[in-house]
């Protein structure tokens, strides 16, 4: 993620792309004119490192013109994949991504609180939504990011890094 890949004609890593330009972080050294104008969250379901918790690759690349729905619809699986967000009831924990954990304050440049933004994607058919929308509601980034406890279960922020291979 160190390593500069030549970009239109300027060596940019990883991290420079994903922290410089899209989430504007000030400590990572990229020319200003490259930095997006303003955060959207959403960049957190849209780039995919191939790990097995990575959000899910999307069908198609990104495009100026549908990229809207596009964006939704990966925020929308995001929010409602177990993988990401569950109750265990084996072992009697809630899971929530760690990019939750990680990236919770840029998730409240929505406009809205992480956890309100978060749950504006979920589905009201998740056998957990009631109990999840109240864990995640009126909550900031770092709240949840903070989380270790929740109707007297403990709370598990979890990332698998394994490579996510291709399906033979």
């Amino acid at each position: 993620f160190k390593k500069p890949f030549l970009v239109a004609g300027m060596g940019l890593s990883l991290d420079q792309i994903e922290h410089g330009i899209l989430r504007r972080q000030a400590n990572i050294q990229v020319p200003e004119y490259l930095r997006v104008g303003k955060v959207d969250p959403r960049l957190h379901v849209a780039l995919n490192c191939g790990a097995l918790s990575c959000p899910a690759f999307l069908p198609v690349p990104l495009s100026k013109g549908p990229m809207e729905l596009q964006l939704k619809k990966a925020m929308a699986a995001f929010v409602n994949s177990p993988q990401h967000f569950r109750l265990d009831r084996q072992r009697n924990e809630w899971v929530i991504t760690s990019l939750v954990q990680w990236f919770g304050p840029d998730f409240d440049l929505s406009g809205k609180k992480a956890g309100d933004f978060l749950v504006g994607f979920m589905s009201s058919n998740r056998s957990d939504y009631v109990l999840m929308k109240k864990m995640l509601s009126g909550k900031d980034g770092k709240t949840l990011a903070a989380l270790t406890q929740f109707e007297g279960k403990k709370v598990r922020f979890a990332y698998d890094w394994q490579p996510n291979r291709a399906k033979e």
